[in-house]
């Protein structure tokens, strides 16, 4: 982001929070960036356990379809506490507007997405949209990555399944997604509840961000 990136994010869109999705050790090694710092309330919400780069490696190579990137994640422990972590930040008087973001924007952004508009009600087919409006830039962020040398040497030998799982954000992976967490845990508001998103949340986020 540039200066004048930071200028229209704080004061013409007037953001309040940042909830930055991202590992403890994506931050270590590409810092915090520059909605880190004051006037933004800055929050580090893990979604996805730190792993060893052979296991990631390992995980990419076994996939078949690219809705297996992420169906894995709705049972997982640190992505669903991950999740209670972000409605309570956004729902704190006076944090909205707020953004999330991880490094891409689609995958943990797009599923914290993704379950918010679920809880708020939103149609299946309109949640998918928003996800697949992601794709638009996925060339973009993929020629940028595989510009660092140390990052091209880990895709190398990837299948192009795994390939298409990182870079791009078809409509099929997350109709999965929901169909997945409706067979699984019921409706969204069923799942979060179980990680102890409680209703009065529920209606603070239904409060904030529905219109009546």
């Amino acid at each position: 982001m540039t200066a004048g990136d930071v200028q229209t994010a704080g004061v013409d869109l007037g953001i309040k929070t940042v909830i930055d999705l991202r590992r403890p050790d994506e931050i270590a090694q590409q810092g915090i960036g520059p909605l880190g710092d004051p006037p933004f309330d800055h929050h580090r919400v893990s979604l996805r356990p730190e792993e060893d780069e052979s296991v990631i490696q390992e995980r990419l190579r076994a996939l078949t379809q690219i809705a297996d990137h992420y169906t894995p994640w709705i049972g997982d422990p640190t992505f669903g506490s991950g999740v209670a972590q972000v409605l309570s930040a956004i729902i704190r008087p006076g944090a909205l507007p707020a953004l999330f973001h991880c490094n891409a924007g689609k995958d943990r952004t797009g599923m914290v997405a993704a379950v918010i508009l679920g809880i708020l009600g939103v149609s299946d087919e309109d949640i998918v949209a928003d996800y697949a409006l992601s794709d638009i830039h996925m060339q973009a962020i993929r020629e940028r990555v595989l510009s660092n040398p140390d990052t091209a040497r880990q895709m190398e030998g990837l299948p192009e399944i795994a390939t298409e799982a990182l870079f791009s954000a078809p409509p099929e992976a997350m109709e999965r997604v929901l169909e997945t967490v409706r067979k699984e845990h019921g409706p969204m508001r069923q799942y979060v509840g179980s990680y102890g998103v409680g209703d009065n949340v529920i209606r603070s986020l239904q409060d904030a961000l529905l219109e009546s």
